[in-house]
């Protein structure tokens, strides 16, 4: 059977904003050094972000080249082996705290990856039910 795994991986970080009013409503013009605080912010924050994109790109690289570590995928969605799967998935190499969602033994499942600064949803399956995206990084 030809699996077509689409990807649905949406990190959901806040971006952090200089918008910041004083006590008497004037607008705050904000300081050198609060502009150097959030650039610093928003460098790990997309450090974490490229970090994570190689992640899956090395674990959706594994599925598709390695057939036995896609039989054990396989094997372990279709027993709804959710910690057989994060476990399968912490040896390809996604960092962080790895929860499996929904599992449909036809090939569907979504995690829930949890890193220091972004939490990101992914979705995996053969049937177009991860809102038909190849992949997406927000």
């Amino acid at each position: 059977m030809n699996w077509r795994i689409w990807i649905l991986a949406v990190a959901l970080a806040s971006a952090p904003t200089i918008a910041a009013m004083s006590s008497a409503g004037a607008p705050h013009t904000g300081t050198v050094e609060s502009v150097m605080a959030v650039g610093k912010e928003a460098s790990v924050a997309a450090q974490d972000r490229a970090s994570m994109s190689r992640a899956i790109a090395a674990f959706t690289n594994r599925l598709a080249t390695d057939r036995t570590f896609a039989t054990q995928m396989l094997s372990a969605i279709q027993k709804q082996d959710t910690t057989g799967m994060a476990t399968l998935m912490r040896q390809a190499g996604l960092p962080g705290r790895i929860e499996v969602g929904r599992i449909d033994p036809g090939f569907h499942f979504e995690i829930n990856v949890t890193t220091s600064s972004s939490f990101y949803h992914l979705c995996f399956s053969d049937e177009h039910s991860c809102e038909g995206h190849n992949i997406v990084l927000g």
